[in-house]
């Protein structure tokens, strides 16, 4: 009775390792795939906005609909601090929504977050506005 009892175990143990373990490495490195690629396009747009100043509705929309490539649901906040207006945060995803586009002086700090829909943030990358191009 023993030797099936610890047979019917090395069998279950067995199938843990050849299954569940390998789907649970590829989830992770899925994972950390699309986390190095949000990472990317945050790290692109973010830079471009520094070196011109101004971000445009179309270069956000770009950006967002480059996030929903991976076919899951990011919360992203733009976050701007200025010398002369102080800190903003809500306000820049408002202006791009309703068509414009936000202008930042030189100077300036601009800072990206992406959360997961957990409310886990994936990625906080910002810099400092280097040029005002509009």
């Amino acid at each position: 009775m023993d030797d099936i009892f610890s047979k019917v175990t090395a069998m279950i143990l067995g199938c843990i390792f050849l299954f569940i373990v390998p789907v649970r490495l590829a989830y992770e490195r899925q994972n950390n795939m699309f986390q190095t690629y949000i990472f990317t396009e945050t790290v692109n747009m973010v830079d471009s906005v520094c070196n011109k100043g101004i971000l445009y509705k179309e270069e956000y929309e770009k950006y967002r609909n480059r996030l929903a490539l991976t076919g899951e649901l990011y919360t992203v906040s733009i976050e701007n601090y200025s010398v002369q207006n102080g800190y903003m945060a809500d306000r820049i995803i408002e202006l791009l929504d309703s068509g414009g586009s936000y202008a930042m002086k030189k100077g300036d700090i601009l800072r990206v977050t992406v959360s997961d829909r957990h409310h886990h943030i994936l990625i906080f990358y910002g810099g400092c506005i280097k040029d005002e191009d509009y």
